[in-house]
């Protein structure tokens, strides 16, 4: 009975487990050894023991080691089991570490240098000699390791073309699997065949407003149309409208604000800084109203200045941006009723110059016809802030079926009674929300994802030009900056798995 169960036991013991292939929705794939498989995470390349060759300890490594991969399917997994195909395995199975960190490090340096816009030999000239020092006394044995890092001002510039390039092609990736996308540009670029980008699903395109853009003959939005029927139409760029309405201010630029805040504050130091230069310039501070008059150019600039703020960012859409510029132009009405009534309270520099005196009946109508001007550049400049009705977008459980299109409403009317979509609605982002609900209620989510997706202002254009004033200066105005914005500006982060898979390490120079 006894030799029955050792010998039971002893073929337990020597029973082996087999890879299936379904185990690669938890990120792993086999390796053999004398005809036993292992399996190996395609994540970090760690190789378990054969009895983990089971669903439940491949899940428990997943969500342990991995926690955000948890939600990927087999074939995010596949694409990573091709890269580790590249890769050179020792005896073990597992990849050589060192060499592959040394790798890793020669990609995630150039990665920050390019983030921070700063030049490709700040890593061999600053960074690898700061690092040798920190760890010199403590950590000498990792000074060979740091001296393995490839990191001269050539492999630097390659290491971020490679990543620009990853970038891109993750970009283009997300653009493929979006249901739709929109676009903004400052100049004319046939983005959509270079990346065989299928024009049906653009939704949206924004633009500086020029008309080699806007143009309704040649212009780059009628040739789109042609190609993108689900193009709304060319959204002129907010910022810009904002900026062309108020060109009748003395002063135009952002930062006029502050300067004129600063020097109406220094005002008396100035003009007595003017007098001892014996500078002409001292005659305008002694004309009649000047500190009225200043007082309200100050106040008035600085409201349009803090609107152009509210316009700029990253996350906006058309509706809100159309929401702040009603606000503004009911504002601007509100203010030439507070003057009429003698109440200066929205202008503080104003109010605290004229304290208890009248304002000069030739300056208050001054002020008023500048007022009246302004509100109807805005109406000249923003037509269709008031076309759009947002009320369905936003608040489509509570909108009444009046102002929804005729098309529309007889599915709106099964919307607002859908229970299911309506919890949905509480606890979901605009955007998304009206994306999950393309399929069952597809009328009233077109008209949500038109006014939605396409962008309100050419702001990333702005920033993108700030970043080439940063990177390309006067030193380096001959470095081609394509790689090194992208790397600095796109929010997708690159594949670094991908890129070091196959790489081989070389010494730094």
């Amino acid at each position: 009975m006894l030799y029955k169960i050792i010998s039971y036991l002893m073929m337990s013991k020597s029973k082996k487990r087999s890879y299936s292939d379904e185990y690669m929705k938890y990120g792993f794939t086999y390796m053999l050894k004398e005809t036993i498989c292992y399996p190996q995470c395609v994540i970090c390349y760690k190789v378990l023991g054969n009895d983990s060759i089971k669903p439940s300890k491949l899940a428990i490594h997943l969500n342990k080691c991995h926690p955000d991969l948890r939600t990927k399917d087999s074939d995010f997994f596949k694409r990573k089991f091709e890269s580790l195909k590249r890769c050179k395995l020792d005896k073990t199975g597992i990849i050589h570490q060192s060499q592959q960190n040394i790798v890793d490090a020669s990609y995630k340096v150039p990665y920050v240098i390019a983030q921070k816009k700063k030049a490709h030999t700040l890593a061999e000239k600053v960074i690898l000699p700061c690092a040798k020092e920190i760890i010199l006394y403590r950590y000498t044995l990792y000074r060979s390791y740091i001296d393995n890092i490839p990191l001269s001002n050539t492999t630097v510039k390659r290491r971020i073309t490679d990543i620009s390039s990853n970038i891109k092609e993750n970009v283009i990736n997300e653009i493929k699997d979006s249901p739709y996308f929109s676009i903004q540009l400052d100049e004319s670029t046939d983005f959509f065949n270079d990346n065989k980008l299928q024009c049906k699903y653009l939704l949206g395109i924004t633009t500086d407003g020029a008309p080699a853009m806007m143009g309704c003959k040649s212009g780059l939005k009628t040739r789109i149309k042609e190609i993108a029927p689900n193009v709304v139409g060319g959204v002129h760029c907010f910022i810009h409208r904002q900026a062309l309405a108020t060109k009748i201010l003395p002063v135009q630029w952002l930062s006029a604000g502050k300067f004129l805040e600063r020097l109406f504050k220094l005002r008396n130091e100035v003009k007595e800084f003017l007098c001892q230069m014996k500078s002409g310039l001292v005659e305008y501070f002694e004309f009649d109203n000047f500190e009225i008059t200043a007082a309200y150019f100050v106040d008035i600039v600085g409201h349009f200045n803090k609107l152009n703020l509210q316009l700029q960012g990253k996350n906006a859409n058309v509706i809100t941006h159309s929401d702040k510029l009603k606000a503004f132009i009911e504002k601007l009405k509100l203010y030439k009723t507070r003057i009429n009534n003698g109440n200066l309270i929205m202008f503080q520099n104003l109010n605290s110059v004229i304290g208890n005196n009248m304002l000069p009946e030739v300056l208050k109508i001054e002020i008023l016809c500048l007022l009246d001007n302004l509100i109807n550049e805005f109406g000249n400049y923003f037509p269709d802030v008031n076309l759009l009705s947002s009320e369905v977008i936003i608040s489509p459980f509570s909108c009444d079926v009046k102002n929804v299109n005729e098309e529309a409403q007889e599915e709106f009317i099964k919307l607002k009674n859908d229970t299911t979509a309506k919890d949905h609605f509480k606890i979901t982002p605009l955007n998304n929300f009206w994306l999950k609900m393309r399929n069952s209620y597809p009328l009233c989510s077109a008209i949500a994802l038109k006014a939605l997706i396409p962008f309100s202002t050419s702001y990333l254009c702005e920033a993108g030009f700030s970043a080439m004033l940063s990177i390309k200066t006067k030193k380096r105005n001959r470095l081609e900056i394509d790689a090194d914005i992208r790397c600095a500006l796109s929010k997708t982060k690159p594949d670094f798995q991908i890129l070091i898979a196959g790489k081989q390490c070389q010494n730094s120079h």
